[in-house]
């Protein structure tokens, strides 16, 4: 099911995103508490909502603060209260986060690849819903055209092995094929899963990055697993944190740098 909803009525749809998923893979018990105490979005989302916006929809819905508004003093208050009043509705940036936005939007638009995919047109922003394992799945899709999903990131870097290590490290391939799934679901393309990395810092490079489908695979079992440790808590109404037993820990293999011949 395909529906047109503002993002506070996508955020307290009560169906099973993936981002919960993946909570689960620290413990049920965060993911319970991710739940249902919901952060206020943080500089980093806010950014992204406004590159979002600019890169899918070319909607400006940011503002930056002047520079007069800065400080403590009385007037600089004064100048930031009336500033708010007249922007409603609006992010409020600082000058140094709006002009980043702008350079990193700038970056993706003038990147031949990224411009043709964009070109392609497509729905953005586009939230679904469907049935798998008797729940109700959601996923907000940043764009879908013939390609397949479209994703915008950004990254502090976008080369490709330091991007493979961000896959991997924040669940992109399991964020893949969540949304390959509702993709599928809804009958709309899901033949891969592409990604319009962005990098944050200057000179805000772009790349592209499709997830290969042995990753989508990987992240596909995982997501399962997740969806059976989600309907086995809520079945015994437990959501444990970790386990109560001691558990030993042992630094990364690689962070052995004097002990290298030995086996343990």
């Amino acid at each position: 099911m395909i529906q047109k909803m503002s993002d506070e009525e996508y955020f307290a749809h009560k169906a099973i995103s993936q981002s919960f998923l993946k909570a689960f893979k620290r413990s049920p018990a965060h993911a319970l508490h991710a739940m249902k105490n919901p952060k206020p979005p943080s500089d980093a989302m806010l950014i992204g909502t406004c590159l979002h916006a600019l890169i899918l929809e070319n909607k400006r819905v940011f503002v930056a603060l002047p520079e007069s508004a800065k400080g403590t003093s009385n007037a600089a208050k004064m100048v930031k209260s009336a500033f708010y009043l007249e922007n409603e509705g609006k992010i409020i940036l600082s000058a140094d986060d709006a002009a980043k936005v702008e350079a990193m939007a700038e970056s993706v638009l003038n990147h031949s690849g990224a411009r043709a995919i964009l070109d392609l047109g497509g729905e953005s922003e586009l939230p679904i819903f469907w049935e798998e394992n008797d729940l109700t799945m959601k996923g907000k899709i940043d764009r879908v055209n013939p390609l397949g999903v479209i994703d915008v990131k950004t990254t502090k870097d976008a080369s490709l092995a330091e991007f493979a290590k961000s896959v991997y490290n924040f669940g992109y391939h399991i964020q893949a094929a969540h949304y390959l799934a509702g993709a599928a679901a809804n009958g709309l393309p899901c033949d891969d899963f592409i990604i319009i990395a962005v990098e944050n810092e200057p000179p805000y490079c772009t790349a592209l990055r499709k997830i290969d489908h042995v990753s989508i695979m990987e992240g596909e079992q995982e997501r399962q697993e997740l969806i059976q440790k989600y309907l086995k808590c809520a079945e015994k109404k437990h959501w444990p944190g970790y386990s109560d037993e001691i558990e030993t820990v042992s630094i990364p293999r690689w962070g052995f740098k004097h002990i290298i011949n030995e086996e343990y």
